[in-house]
C-alpha cells in the first residue's frame, strides 16, 4: 500500500519500480562489460601501431566524447531516455565488432568514435530513465542505492571476468570484442524490455507530452536556449557549482588516464605479462565495487561535494606516485 502521502514506504517498491530496476540492473552490467579493456593496448600493437597511433585515437575518443554530449543530449530529451538507451545498445554492439572486422588504423578509429556515441547517448539517459521510473512510482527514495547497486554488480563483473581474457584472447584472438559485442545485444534486449513511463518517457521530448508540444511549438531552439540561459545563470549564481563540475572532470580524467591509456604501457614496461593484466584491473576494480555498492557509507561521514574536494587530489598524487613505484 501507498503511504498516505502519495510516495511508497521506505522499505516498499512496486512491482514495475522492481521490473525497473532489475532491468536496468541488467543494461549497466551489460552494456558496460568490457572484455578489451585490458587488452587493448596490445592487441593494438600485435597489429602493428605505434604509440603515437594507439594515444592519438585515444585523444580523438575523448575529444568526441566531450562534443557527443551535447547532441546526444537533445536527443534524449527528443525521443525519450529508453529509446535512447536502445540506440545507444545498438551502437555498441556495432561499434564492438569493428575491430573483428577491420583491425586497421581506420577500424579502431571507427571503433572508438562509435564507443564515444554509445556511451554518450546512455550516460545520462540511463540515470534519467532510472529516477524518472522510481519517481513515477513514488519510489524515488530508493534511487541512490539503486545506482550504486547498478554499479557495483558491473564492478563485481568485471573483477570476475577481467582475468579470463588472457586465455581467452590466447584461445581466439578476437575473443573479447566478440564477447563485448555480446554483451551490447544482451543490454539491447534489456533496453527493449523496459517500461514505457506514462507522461515521463513518452518519447516526444522535454520530459513528457507537454515538454514535447512546447518543443514542438518553437521548433526546439527556443527551448534549448531557455535552458541554456538557466543552465549558465545556475551556474554563476553558485559560487561552488563551477568549482564541483571541475573536480568531476579532474576525478573522470585522472582515473581514465591511470586505469585505462597508461595502465597497460607502465605494467609492460615493468615486465608485467599481458595474461596478468586483466588480474591486476580486476584487483583495482574491488574497492570501485564495495564504493559504489554502499554510496551512504561515505556521505554519513562528510558531504559528497567535500568527499569530491578530498579524492580529485588524492586522485592526483595516487598518479603522481607511480612514477616512483616499482613492478
Amino acid at each position: 500500500m501507498r503511504a498516505p502521502s502519495g510516495k511508497a514506504a521506505p522499505t516498499g517498491l512496486t512491482d514495475t519500480a522492481r521490473r525497473v530496476i532489475h532491468l536496468n540492473y541488467g543494461f549497466q552490467l551489460l552494456f558496460n562489460l568490457l572484455w578489451w579493456m585490458p587488452v587493448f593496448y596490445a592487441y593494438q600493437k600485435a597489429a602493428g601501431f605505434s604509440d603515437g597511433q594507439i594515444f592519438g585515437i585515444q585523444s580523438v575518443y575523448y575529444v568526441a566524447f566531450c562534443l557527443f554530449e551535447i547532441p546526444t543530449g537533445l536527443i534524449a530529451d527528443r525521443i525519450g531516455t529508453r529509446n535512447c538507451l536502445r540506440a545507444g545498445a545498438v551502437v555498441m554492439t556495432a561499434a564492438n565488432l569493428v575491430p573483428v572486422v577491420s583491425a586497421s588504423y581506420t577500424g579502431f578509429l571507427v571503433h572508438f568514435l562509435a564507443i564515444a556515441a554509445g556511451r554518450s547517448l546512455t550516460l545520462g539517459a540511463a540515470s534519467a530513465y532510472l529516477y524518472d521510473g522510481l519517481r513515477a512510482e513514488g519510489c524515488d527514495e530508493h534511487y541512490l542505492r539503486a545506482e550504486g547497486t547498478a554499479r557495483a554488480l558491473g564492478l563485481v563483473a568485471k573483477v570476475v571476468c577481467r582475468p579470463l581474457v588472457g586465455p581467452l584472447m590466447a584461445v581466439a584472438h578476437p575473443t573479447p570484442y566478440l564477447l563485448s559485442a555480446a554483451g551490447a545485444a544482451g543490454s539491447l534486449v534489456c533496453a527493449v524490455a523496459l517500461p514505457r513511463l506514462a507522461g515521463v518517457d513518452g518519447g516526444t521530448g522535454g520530459g513528457g507530452a507537454a515538454g514535447g508540444r512546447a518543443g514542438k511549438a518553437d521548433g526546439g531552439g527556443g527551448a534549448f536556449l531557455r535552458d541554456a540561459g538557466a543552465a549558465l545563470r545556475c551556474v554563476a549564481s553558485s559560487r561552488w557549482l563551477a568549482l564541483v563540475m571541475v573536480q568531476g572532470v579532474a576525478i573522470f580524467t585522472l582515473s581514465r588516464i591511470c586505469q585505462v591509456d597508461l595502465f597497460q604501457p607502465i605494467l609492460i614496461d615493468h615486465g608485467i605479462v599481458e595474461a596478468s593484466h586483466g588480474g591486476v584491473m580486476a584487483a583495482m576494480t574491488v574497492a570501485e565495487a564495495v564504493a559504489s555498492a554502499r554510496p551512504r557509507w561515505l556521505s554519513r561521514r562528510l558531504p559528497p561535494v567535500v568527499w569530491g574536494s578530498v579524492l580529485s587530489p588524492a586522485l592526483a598524487g595516487s598518479l603522481a606516485a607511480m612514477t616512483l613505484g616499482g613492478p
